[in-house]
């Protein structure tokens, strides 16, 4: 029992010592070559042919190994068949006769006795017969030759290949044994048909035996498919739009976008439904928290990408309230929700929105957590919201449109702004009505600027329509409303300071709930100590959307959500140059 022990031992150290595993993985140092053994297709080739020698290694049998590239290989007769230089195993016959042919690695040797005959060649066949290929691909092609004395040979190493047609495809007269008798039907070439021959004997490209072939190459066909998000981002929140894109492959190595032609499946509709093509992209929107599959098919080629969506499952959002709107007018509508894993968010662009009867009234959306309800006709209709998934949470409320004569409108801060150059202020408008009642109309006046070299008109957000600095100067800023003018247009002025400096609030490292929003504000000091609210102003970036995103940064500038749990990115703001960041933990 013991010495069986020790031999099983030293066994698995002979084994692990030269990497065996089936394959060799390193040379081997430890196990000895005790014999070799050569053998090849043909014992007897015909003068101008040649045939390929593999040569396979002994260790003290415990193993062999096809070691043909390692020997050294040599004849004793060159005259009758010599090996080329090029593949050191392939061996060609010269002339009629006997030859030993010997493999020799590290002390043991091995011969192979070869035999050259002077048959000829009658015939020489080419395969596969008649072939298709698309553009793009190749096509491997086999030349056989029989010979005077019955003998039957493989000669695509030995004959000299040609295609009828350049410019449908190629057909390489490599000397080797990974190209030679290979067509190919680069990117550049036409479809069509071209004839291959194999020529065999020939002296100086005169006489011999050929066999040719039609090759057809087809227009090109679709190899793989690559689908990404728009923006190269695997993890989103809940309740959020994602939209896909697929590249496909083709065999001419050309890409071409495939969205629209692909099918698209979700593996799981409960995570994010199957994404639906719209205008240049797919989208879905997400529903619970969880994994699924994006894949796109066409034909019988598909791609996959993995969504992971975080940032829990919706519990519920406040039920809407009653609303009146003038009739010509819009009123902002906006929507928080609440999630399984005690975050909160702005969910206004994620519900799905409806108003039984638009004759009374539409809605707009202005950005993705901007909705602006439109009064169209005096009356009253019902508004719903409801939230995605089979189980999702409905709410309803009236929406009446009144038709009531403006009396007036003012705008604030009727003092105007005094701005930075690169800065911006608010100004909101509101209308009062003839039953008493006001609103606010900012969305509804037409802004304009006396002079834009000075001060541009913006965008309307939630606090306002947004008029920036842009060079040093004063200048007005002009609004209508339905029939009436403003009559004092409001004054702007512009000056131009040294930045100092601009602190990203609240600062340093900051955690963040998984699917929690997080407002930020900017602060900038000039040289003369003065300090502004640049928040709407900066450019702002996360350093890896899959840990946090920005949500809506035209019209929440500053408010960030977090997306991957465990994770950290940065926040960078940049102004004139210059940059502030903040490091994001999300939990």
């Amino acid at each position: 029992m013991r010495n069986l022990l020790w031999s099983g031992l030293v066994m698995a150290v002979l084994l692990s010592g030269c990497g065996w595993s089936g394959s060799a993985s390193r040379p081997n140092t430890i196990t000895p070559l005790t014999s070799i053994t050569i053998t090849a297709a043909y014992s007897t080739i015909a003068k101008g042919t040649s045939v390929k020698l593999t040569a396979t290694g002994d260790y003290s049998g415990l193993f062999t190994r096809d070691i043909s590239n390692q020997v050294v290989w040599s004849s004793k007769m060159p005259a009758v068949a010599n090996f080329a230089t090029n593949v050191p195993n392939r061996v060609a016959g010269q002339t009629p006769g006997s030859a030993v042919l010997t493999a020799t690695m590290g002390g043991v040797s091995a011969n192979f006795d070869l035999k050259v005959s002077s048959a000829t060649a009658t015939t020489v066949t080419i395969t596969p017969a008649n072939p298709s290929i698309a553009l793009g691909l190749n096509q491997q092609f086999t030349a056989t030759g029989t010979f005077s004395d019955g003998t039957v040979q493989d000669i695509t190493f030995d004959a000299t290949w040609a295609s009828g047609n350049t410019t449908v495809a190629k057909v390489s007269n490599a000397a080797d044994d990974n190209t030679g008798g290979v067509a190919t039907s680069p990117q550049e070439s036409v479809t069509g048909t071209t004839t291959i021959t194999a020529t065999f004997g020939a002296v100086n490209g005169v006489g011999g035996i050929n066999g040719s072939t039609v090759l057809t190459v087809t227009a090109p066909v679709l190899q793989s498919i690559a689908v990404a998000t728009s923006n190269n981002i695997s993890s989103v929140p809940s309740l959020s739009t994602v939209s896909f894109t697929a590249t496909g492959t083709y065999s001419n190595n050309t890409t071409l976008d495939i969205t629209s032609q692909v099918n698209w499946v979700s593996s799981n509709a409960n995570v994010a439904p199957a994404p639906l093509f719209s205008g240049t992209l797919a989208s879905t929107q997400t529903v619970t928290q969880g994994t699924t599959t994006i894949t796109a098919t066409l034909g019988t080629i598909s791609g996959t990408t993995t969504l992971n969506v975080t940032g829990g499952n919706l519990a519920s959002f406040p039920a809407l309230t009653n609303m009146t709107v003038v009739n010509g007018t819009s009123v902002p509508i906006s929507v928080t929700g609440n999630f399984s894993n005690a975050s909160a968010r702005d969910i206004t662009g994620a519900l799905k929105w409806s108003i039984a009867n638009p004759t009374f009234a539409n809605m707009t959306t202005v950005s993705p957590n901007r909705l602006l309800i439109r009064g169209l006709a005096p009356g009253t209709t019902t508004i719903t919201a409801a939230s995605p998934g089979s189980a999702g949470q409905i709410s309803t409320a009236y929406l009446t449109v009144t038709n009531t004569r403006l009396n007036s409108f003012s705008v604030s801060p009727q003092a105007g702004l005094a701005l930075m150059a690169g800065t911006s202020g608010r100004l909101t408008a509101t209308a009062n009505f003839s039953n008493g009642t006001s609103q606010d109309v900012t969305a509804n006046v037409t802004w304009g600027s006396n002079s834009t070299a000075v001060a541009t008109v913006g965008t309307v957000g939630p606090t306002g329509e947004r008029i920036t600095g842009r060079a040093t100067g004063a200048t007005t800023i002009t609004a209508s409303f339905g029939n009436l003018i403003l009559t004092t247009p409001v004054p702007v002025s512009v000056s131009t300071r040294t930045l100092k400096s601009f602190t990203i609030i609240p600062s340093g490292t900051v955690s963040v709930v998984a699917g929690n929003q997080t407002s930020f504000t900017v602060t900038a000091t000039y040289n003369d100590g003065t300090t502004v609210d640049i928040t709407s102003d900066v450019n702002w970036t996360t350093g890896d959307g899959n840990v946090a995103i920005l949500p809506d940064p035209q019209n929440q500038p500053g408010r960030v959500v977090g997306v991957g749990s465990g994770t950290s990115t940065s926040l960078t703001a940049t102004f004139n140059g210059q940059t502030a960041t903040v490091t994001l933990n999300v939990q």
